[in-house]
C-alpha cells in the first residue's frame, strides 16, 4: 500500500472503533432467553454473532418476525450501550488527526441508521465522518462492495486511494470486493486476523497518527 496515493480511508463502527464485543453478545442472549430459553449458546456460536447482520444471525436460530426480534434486540443494547461498550483507545484522537491532515473520513457499517444514532448518543462521533452509510442505505450488505461504493463514486475516488478498515472477515472482503486497500484491527475477539493478510494490520489507533 502506498500511503501517499490515499485520500480516503473508511471504517466499519463495531468491533473497529467502539468495542461493542459484550453488548453485541449479551443482546443476543437476550433474545434467547425470550424466544429460545433451552437453548444453549457455545462459545463459537456467540462469537459467530460478531460480524453478520442481524438478518443474517437471526435467520439461522429463530423463526418469528424479524422486526419482533428486533425490538427485543434492541430493548436491551440500546439501554446497555455505556454499561458494555466503550471506544477503543486513540480512537477520538486519531479521527480528528485524520480530517486536520484532510483526508476524507467515512464509515461504513452494518448497523440500521436507528441503531447508529443510538451509538452516537453515546459516544459523540458523527462530526468525523464526511458520509455515513448504514444497511438503511443499501440493497446489500457485506462482504458486498456496495457501501464502499458509494462513496468511491460520490467523491470519485480511485480504488488505490482508498483504504477499509475493519475488525472481521467480512469487513475484509468488502474491502476486496470493492477494490480498495484493506486494514484490520489485530484485536478481535475470537479472530486471528494475521492469517486474512490484510494490507494493514493495526494493532493502536496511535499508529494510524505515525503512518498518515
Amino acid at each position: 500500500m502506498k500511503v501517499n496515493n490515499i485520500k480516503a480511508i473508511i471504517f466499519d463502527l463495531d468491533g473497529t472503533l467502539v468495542d461493542t464485543d459484550r453488548l453485541v453478545i449479551r443482546s443476543y442472549r437476550e433474545v434467547f432467553k425470550k424466544f429460545r430459553p433451552d437453548y444453549q449458546l457455545s462459545q463459537e456460536e456467540e462469537l459467530s454473532f460478531l460480524g453478520p447482520t442481524l438478518k443474517v444471525m437471526f435467520s439461522k436460530y429463530f423463526t418469528e418476525d424479524f422486526e419482533v426480534l428486533l425490538k427485543e434486540y434492541q430493548t436491551f443494547a440500546f439501554a446497555n450501550t455505556k454499561k458494555y461498550a466503550s471506544l477503543y483507545p486513540h480512537v477520538r484522537e486519531m479521527l480528528s488527526y485524520l480530517n486536520q491532515k484532510g483526508y476524507l473520513v467515512c464509515l461504513v457499517t452494518s448497523r440500521f441508521t436507528k441503531s447508529l444514532d443510538e451509538m452516537f448518543n453515546c459516544f459523540d462521533l458523527r462530526e468525523y465522518f464526511a458520509t455515513i452509510i448504514t444497511l438503511d442505505d443499501v440493497k446489500e450488505a457485506k462482504p458486498s462492495p456496495e457501501g464502499l461504493n458509494i462513496i468511491l463514486k460520490k467523491y470519485q475516488l480511485k480504488q488505490n486511494e482508498v483504504i477499509y478498515i475493519g475488525d472481521n472477515k467480512t469487513d475484509f472482503l468488502a474491502g476486496i470486493n470493492a477494490g480498495v486497500y484493506t486494514g484490520l484491527v489485530s484485536w478481535a475477539y475470537g479472530r486471528n486476523n494475521v492469517v486474512l493478510n490484510p494490507d494493514l494490520l493495526i494493532n493502536d489507533y496511535q499508529e494510524i497518527i505515525d503512518l498518515f
